[in-house]
């Protein structure tokens, strides 16, 4: 209910002469205007109702700008930043991508969100102990580093070598075979020290290869931690 705007007339109230008669329209008006006040109780003056607590509701409440001290904005999402965009005007910058960090521009430019370590200039190559390149970063695919060996130089980097990690480093490896020449071949004499070879004993033999070959086992299960190689974006 709003509160009684207008005036009640006391024209013919203010006086001994005046006609009471006449004076009856306006009497009734100013107790009208009495019991609207009392209804009107908790009610701001004609514009605004107030809460049970006496106060002005939330939603009769004017939007302040940042010029007068308040942020211009009505409305927040979680993660939201305010920053000044102009001068007296705020604005909101919504949340980053998981794992970016918020980066100054300079003096008169809008902040930003970038991936952090994203200082490194693109094309940098790294590597990282995980399956999936980070953020910013690209895997490299490529076959060329791809169950290769980790080289570490004080020059110029370079690569080089044909076989794989998993080709020379595991169980199971056999050495390539070897025929044995005669003079390769030992000897030895009861009561002599073992050692020398046929062709020391027979010293006009011409050294021939045996017919058959032999080759060792070997197992080099060289321990191993696997790392990607990826380039900055």
């Amino acid at each position: 209910m709003a509160w009684p705007t207008s005036n009640v007339d006391t024209t013919h109230m203010d006086a001994a002469g005046d006609d009471p008669s006449q004076a009856r329209a306006e009497i009734k008006k100013m107790a009208d205007n009495v019991n609207a006040i009392k209804d009107a109780k908790g009610q701001a003056s004609g514009v605004a109702e107030l809460d049970t607590g006496s106060k002005l509701p939330e939603s009769q409440l004017p939007t302040v700008p940042a010029t007068k001290g308040g942020t211009g904005q009505t409305t927040y999402t979680v993660g939201d930043i305010l920053y000044a965009s102009a001068t007296g005007t705020l604005s909101k910058l919504a949340a980053g991508t998981n794992g970016y960090v918020l980066k100054s521009n300079g003096p008169g430019a809008l902040p930003t969100w970038q991936i952090e370590g994203g200082g490194f200039p693109s094309g940098t190559r790294m590597s990282f102990q995980q399956t999936s390149a980070p953020t910013g970063w690209t895997k490299e695919t490529n076959a060329a580093y791809n169950n290769v060996a980790l080289r570490i130089v004080t020059g110029t980097v370079s690569s080089g070598g044909a076989d794989d990690f998993t080709t020379v480093f595991g169980v199971s490896k056999t050495t390539a075979g070897h025929a044995l020449l005669f003079d390769q071949t030992p000897y030895f004499i009861p009561g002599s020290t073992p050692g020398g070879s046929i062709t020391s004993l027979f010293p006009d033999s011409r050294p021939v290869r045996t017919a058959s070959t032999h080759s060792h086992g070997l197992t080099l299960d060289l321990k191993y931690r696997d790392f990607i190689i990826a380039h900055k974006d």
